[in-house]
């Protein structure tokens, strides 16, 4: 899982929740209409181990919402915010883009935070931890023969044998 599917599953998020757009700050079009969100460099931590090939990540994605009104922002951030309490603070994560993308894992902890602005392009930053595994070294296949060494003779000091 990795940045790029992380960013898709907030932009669903987004969309689906409040019916805004968002776009990554390089690959914007030139002219936007209001309201809309525009990612831009995410940021990240490295937690606690899970395990030998598991880790949990605390990531930070930063973006700027822009928006008409003081009552508009109100509206998506109370939209926004009860999404993520109806799906205790998670959201899923697909493999792709797609409409018909597997889902590959989930953002657990997810925090919406809005800051403050004098215009109405507010920034905004979504926290959340996910969960990252490592690839496994392979195992060796099991044995297909065993066998077992025995030795016979030696002796002892006193020149009996076993």
């Amino acid at each position: 899982m990795g940045y790029k599917q992380e960013l898709d599953a907030l932009g669903r998020w987004v969309y689906q929740t409040a019916g805004l757009m968002s776009y990554r700050l390089d690959s914007s079009p030139p002219q936007l209409a209001r309201p809309v969100i525009l990612w831009e460099s995410p940021n990240s931590v490295k937690g606690q181990n899970l395990g030998n090939y598991a880790y949990l990540k605390r990531r930070s994605q930063f973006g700027k919402l822009y928006v008409n009104s003081v009552d508009q922002l109100a509206e998506i951030m109370d939209k926004l915010e009860q999404r993520l309490a109806d799906q205790h603070d998670y959201l899923i994560v697909y493999e792709s883009d797609q409409a018909d993308a597997l889902p590959i894992g989930r953002m657990i902890r997810v925090q919406f935070e809005v800051g403050t602005s004098t215009t109405l392009d507010i920034p905004i930053t979504v926290r959340y931890d996910v969960i990252q595994d490592r690839t496994r070294p392979i195992e060796p296949p099991p044995a297909t023969t065993v066998t077992t060494a025995s030795e016979y003779g030696g002796g002892t000091t006193d020149g009996n044998s076993i």
